[in-house]
Order: C-alpha cells, then structure tokens, then sequence
C-alpha cells in the first residue's frame, strides 16, 4: 500500500468527483493553559493500493512523552483496481492536551507505519 499523502487539518470533506477537500493544514496549536481540551482536528490520507484486498488501518496520537493519547483503527478497501485511490478521512474530537511540545499522529497500514505526521503543542502567555 502507498501512502499518496496525509495532512492534519481543521475539517475535510469528499467532494462529488470523489477527490477530498481539504480546510486549513495545521503544524502549531497554540494554548494559553495546559492542559486544554482540543474540539477536533482531521487526519485525512489517501493510498494508492497494491492489490484489491481490505487492509487495516489505524491512526495512534502520541504525546510528547510517548504516551497513546487516542487510537482509531478500520479497515479501507477493498479497491475496484490495485491503481483506483483509496481515501481515508479521520476526525480526532475531545482530545486533552496535557504537554507542551512535539506531538505524532502515526499512520499504520496492516501494522506497517507509512508516515509520521509531527504538530506542536505550545504554550503562550
């Protein structure tokens, strides 16, 4: 499975010629307290499959310090052709930040990290 692209945004959508829109690409939430809790942010991610078969995906938030802050896990597929796009969009809600500092959404398909999607966590005054 190739991982075309994944973003962390505010929001995102399917449009009717099945390609996503995708609102406000983020890398900093900035916070005048800790801890805070986060409304909802989206992970949207598209593939380009190998095969025609089912996979399992799953979407783990870390916090700085290694701990699992959120896990979402599914299954995407199966494809019509092994070069149709699979889309994938997740919405993250009531998440408590608890740390300062460099957050990871991680993106697993069928147990494989395709990529790491690195945010900030930062505290003003």
């Amino acid at each position: 499975m190739k991982l075309n692209f994944a973003h962390l945004c505010d929001s995102a959508y399917i449009l009717d010629n099945n390609t996503p829109a995708i609102i406000g690409i983020f890398s900093i939430i900035k916070t005048k307290e800790l801890p805070f809790l986060h409304p909802g942010m989206t992970v949207v991610a598209e593939f380009t499959p190998e095969d025609v078969n089912s996979h399992k995906l799953e979407i783990v938030l870390n916090s700085p310090s290694g701990k699992k802050m959120s896990f979402h896990a599914l299954t995407i597929g199966p494809a019509e052709t092994a070069e149709k796009h699979l889309g994938s969009i997740f919405n993250i809600t009531n998440i408590k930040f608890k740390e300062e500092g460099e957050h990871q959404i991680m993106v697993i398909v069928d147990d494989k990290e395709l990529q790491s999607i690195l945010f900030q966590i930062e505290k003003i005054s």
